[in-house]
C-alpha cells in the first residue's frame, strides 16, 4: 500500500517537470511551428536566459515575430547559374557573347541550345 502511494507521487512529480519544461521551452517550439528565420537564435536565448521572466518574453518576442515570408524558387537555367535572358539574343548580336554554353528559352517556346560561341540547332 505505500509503495502504490509513493509511485503515485514519484509520476505527479514527472508530470510537473514536463509541464514546467514544456512552458520553459514554449517559445523554441512557436519559433521552430511558425519557421521563424532566426529559430536558432530564438533556442539560444531560450536556453540560456528563459529562467528569467525577461529573456523568456524576449525569446516569445522573436518567436511571434512577423518576418518575411518570401520564398524563392529558381526555375529554368538559373537554377544551375547560367543567365536567364528572357528570348535568345539575334544571332551575332553583341547581347550573345560571354554567355555561357547551355539551354536558353526561345520567344516561340522551348528551349535552343547556345554552345558557347553561337546558337545550335538543338531545340527542345
Amino acid at each position: 500500500m505505500v509503495l502504490a502511494s509513493g509511485s503515485s507521487s514519484g509520476s505527479g512529480v514527472v508530470i510537473l517537470v514536463v509541464i514546467i519544461g514544456l512552458l520553459y521551452f514554449l517559445p523554441l517550439v512557436i519559433a521552430a511551428s511558425r519557421h521563424v528565420p532566426n529559430v536558432g537564435s530564438v533556442a539560444v536565448v531560450n536556453l540560456f536566459l528563459g529562467w528569467t521572466f525577461i529573456g523568456w518574453v524576449v525569446a516569445l518576442a522573436m518567436a511571434c515575430r512577423s518576418g518575411g515570408n518570401a520564398t524563392v524558387v529558381n526555375v529554368g537555367p538559373q537554377a544551375y547559374g547560367r543567365p536567364v535572358m528572357p528570348y535568345p539574343p539575334a544571332p551575332g548580336s553583341p547581347a550573345e557573347r560571354g554567355f555561357a554554353p547551355g539551354w536558353y528559352p526561345r520567344e516561340t517556346g522551348g528551349e535552343r541550345w547556345w554552345d558557347g560561341q553561337a546558337w545550335t540547332e538543338h531545340v527542345r
